[in-house]
């Protein structure tokens, strides 16, 4: 009988990214405030193939309180707390809403206004819902298209549009944005500031303080993370790949 391998070529990349994680945690241990993202979470039924099973995020905010940091709908302090957000406007966050509210975790939605209504998404009426909750509704475009694509022209159009029909459907605010597809350059931040966005949320990792832009804020991808992952990251673990996440999604124009 032929012996399969003791670890199959996902449990080989588990294992390596651990091994990066520790590295990180051990180089760059801190305690800095730090936005953590997922994409959505089911129990039974999966909007998105990028969707956190329930019970690994529950053992996620676990972790979280026994490592001592708060989690708060924003950051206030430069350590020890915690904000957690979702991007795309999936419908599992609705679905397990009353979770949220019992727990008082009130994370921030990115929503791209072209998928509001269509399958496996939030609707205009859920997402009100969601808002008058206390869940915190902000920009993540118009089509979820990478905007570093787009002309001068287009791009104005997608950023202020997002907003103005965000806040005409929510009677409120909308000064935030994550980029969609997590690509951005310096061109696109200063046209998002001209829109009115105040907090540019990116998908490079790093304490809410790191960048010498106060306007960007860096996140952390927990969506899959094992609970001994989530720690390593939660004190920095993710620092160490800093430069392979922004080659990945800073583009320069």
């Amino acid at each position: 009988m032929v012996k399969t391998d003791l670890f199959n070529v996902e449990d080989m990349k588990r294992v390596f990214r651990l091994i990066i994680l520790f590295i990180g945690y051990l180089f760059y241990k801190n305690r800095r405030s730090k936005v953590v993202y997922y994409h959505d979470i089911h129990t039974d039924q999966s909007y998105s193939s990028m969707s956190t099973p329930f019970e690994l995020f529950k053992s996620h905010i676990h972790c979280i309180k026994k490592a001592g940091f708060s989690i708060v709908p924003k950051i206030t302090y430069p350590d020890n707390q915690i904000q957690i957000t979702f991007d795309d406007g999936l419908r599992g966050i609705y679905d397990n809403r009353k979770w949220f509210v019992n727990n008082q975790i009130f994370p921030t939605i990115f929503v791209p206004i072209a998928l509001i209504g269509t399958s496996g998404y939030l609707t205009e009426k859920e997402i009100i819902e969601l808002h008058n909750l206390g869940f915190i509704i902000q920009s993540h475009g118009v089509s979820h298209t990478n905007l570093t694509k787009f002309s001068i022209i287009d791009l104005n159009i997608e950023l202020e549009n997002s907003k103005i029909e965000l806040e005409n459907l929510l009677h409120s605010i909308v000064d935030e944005i994550c980029f969609p597809q997590g690509y951005f350059s310096d061109f696109v931040c200063e046209q998002a500031k001209q829109s009115g966005y105040k907090k540019l949320y990116v998908s490079i990792p790093g304490g809410y303080h790191d960048d010498s832009d106060d306007a960007i804020v860096r996140r952390c991808l927990c969506q899959f993370s094992s609970r001994i992952e989530l720690y390593f990251i939660l004190f920095g673990g993710l620092d160490v790949l800093i430069s392979r996440y922004k080659k990945m999604h800073k583009w320069t124009m």
